[in-house]
């Protein structure tokens, strides 16, 4: 049981990546236009990270979208380990 919960967390680690990346953009951007210039780059990075170019996983790995800093998660990594 435990190896499928990893394993489904670590499945969600890139949608919530892109998440991350999504909100801080409508966050910090103010103009509309930069706003959404930098919504189709994220597009294009999440639809090629998704498809496994792993590039793409690194670059949002890089950018500190990929990281949960509340849980420890990384794309590359995982979830941490826990106890059972």
């Amino acid at each position: 049981m435990a190896a499928l919960d990893a394993e489904s967390r670590r499945a969600l680690l890139l949608p919530q990546a892109v998440a991350d990346a999504f909100v801080g953009i409508v966050l910090a951007e103010t103009r509309a236009a930069e706003r959404a210039d930098r919504l189709q780059a994220l597009e294009a990075l999440a639809d090629a990270a998704a498809n496994g170019t792993e590039a793409a996983v690194d670059r949002l790995r890089r950018e500190g979208a990929a990281e949960d800093p509340k849980q420890g998660n990384t794309l590359e990594t995982g979830p941490p380990s826990q106890a059972t």
